[in-house]
């Protein structure tokens, strides 16, 4: 690493990348929990089933999320040659300690937005309700109404437009960053 831009460039690629792995194996296990409860549970609880499927529906996109947020920022490690030996080409950026700093956090700052977003997303579009149970003129109970399922389309419209603050800010700070290296031979560096 010649320099500490490089440093805080690859804090930034290893850690959003383990950040991907996480949410990728959180994800699946998620995944697994949910069918497992759905396909090997007694039948007198279906009420629960709602709670597992919408566990089902948010691990599929933790997981999906994470092996993208995993694959493109490991992409650029890779195409960085940031593992093992250097060869003759090399990155450097024209931006100075600060500015990496600064646009590194606000790239991982959009990525956290869209993640969290997302996960309200697939809750709205899967909003459990329960209704109030009917009374007789006494108040007591007469008939328990089970829970159904309904979109919440406020909650939607809230995530949708929260998840596009997320990716904006995101590709603010990341285009910024990519804007910033270019190739450089490495003679050129040691001179």
């Amino acid at each position: 690493m010649k320099n500490k831009v490089d440093i805080v460039r690859n804090i930034y690629l290893f850690g959003v990348s383990i950040i991907g792995i996480i949410f990728l194996i959180i994800g699946i296990l998620r995944i697994v929990d949910a069918l497992s409860f759905i396909y090997f549970s007694s039948e007198g609880i279906k009420t629960e089933h709602l709670y597992y499927y919408q566990n089902l529906y948010q691990g599929i996109v933790m997981a999906l999320l994470g092996l993208l947020i995993f694959i493109f920022h490991w992409y650029f490690i890779v195409k960085e040659k940031r593992l093992g030996k250097m060869r003759n080409i090399e990155y450097e950026s024209s931006m100075n300690f600060f500015e990496a700093i600064f646009f590194y956090l606000l790239s991982f700052i959009g990525i956290i937005i869209f993640i969290s977003s997302s996960m309200g997303l697939v809750s709205g579009l899967y909003n459990i309700k329960y209704p109030p149970p009917v009374f007789d003129n006494n108040g007591k109970i007469i008939q328990e109404t089970p829970p159904y399922v309904t979109t919440d389309m406020g909650k939607v419209i809230k995530s949708g437009i929260s998840m596009l603050i997320g990716l904006v800010t995101f590709l603010i700070g990341f285009l910024k960053t990519q804007i910033s290296m270019k190739k450089v031979d490495s003679q050129e560096i040691n001179t």
